[in-house]
């Protein structure tokens, strides 16, 4: 199952109000072993279960036996040497095109959990991305991720992947902002951060992170409503990143 492939599946729950957020993070050439891979899910996954607890059993997709995954550098070892990107001519490993591994978590009393991994490519063109893509339907979880949440784990989630760019949005603010640079948090590392103008959109907060780059937070009151009532300043903000952001495949 693709990514837009979930979120397609997503948008059909049977939810009549649920919550959706998307957290992006890409860095282009990497060159990484299945162990190195797995020592950074690791990381990351443990911070999505500190950030979001209820979400306890990850399964793989596509996986037809339903197995659980446990959250180890072992187990996610073996699933990025699994997820190796394949020659559709002969079938050898396509070793720059890297790894692949998608889980999902789920919980009747608050909503669906999908992490996305593609690391360890490399050469010119190939990009690298951790996605968490969050469908929250209780009360309880939707507190879990108010501004100030998402924004420490927008910060904490940088500071595992040191990512060149990433951003906080969902598809129903992406069909609005035709951007996908304009979100209500928008990160970017050195040096594309040093190329921003000095003059942003009124009501863009900019906060330089350790000395990796600068978060643009560019969510307002009505966050995480769609449309947003700055919806101009997100779209301004989109048509100032986009051209900073290196295109990736």
């Amino acid at each position: 199952m693709s990514l837009l492939a979930f979120e397609r599946w997503a948008s059909m729950l049977h939810a009549t109000d649920f919550l959706n957020l998307k957290f992006s993070f890409r860095w282009s050439e990497r060159k990484q072993t299945p162990e190195e891979c797995a020592k950074t899910a690791v990381e990351f996954l443990k911070l999505v279960q500190k950030s979001v607890p209820g979400f306890r059993t990850w399964r793989q997709v596509n996986d037809d036996k339903k197995k659980s995954v446990s959250l180890t550098k072992p187990s996610l070892t073996k699933l990025f040497s699994q997820g190796q990107q394949l020659s559709e001519r002969d079938g050898k490993p396509i070793e720059k095109l890297g790894y692949k591994v998608f889980l999902t978590s789920s919980s009747e009393s608050l909503g669906f959990l999908g992490v996305y991994f593609h690391f360890g490519c490399y050469g010119r063109g190939n990009a690298n991305v951790a996605v968490l893509d969050a469908y929250l339907t209780s009360k309880k979880a939707k507190s879990l991720f108010s501004l100030s949440r998402c924004r420490k784990f927008c910060e904490q989630a940088v500071a595992i992947l040191e990512p060149e760019d990433a951003i906080l949005d969902n598809l129903a603010l992406f069909k609005h902002s035709q951007s996908p640079s304009s979100g209500w948090i928008v990160y970017l590392a050195n040096p594309e951060a040093q190329r921003l103008p000095k003059k942003l959109p009124r009501g863009v907060e900019v906060k330089p992170f350790k000395k990796l780059g600068v978060f643009l937070i560019a969510a307002d009151n009505s966050f995480p409503n769609v449309p947003s009532t700055n919806l101009k300043a997100l779209q301004a903000l989109g048509r100032i990143v986009d051209p900073l952001v290196k295109p990736r495949s």
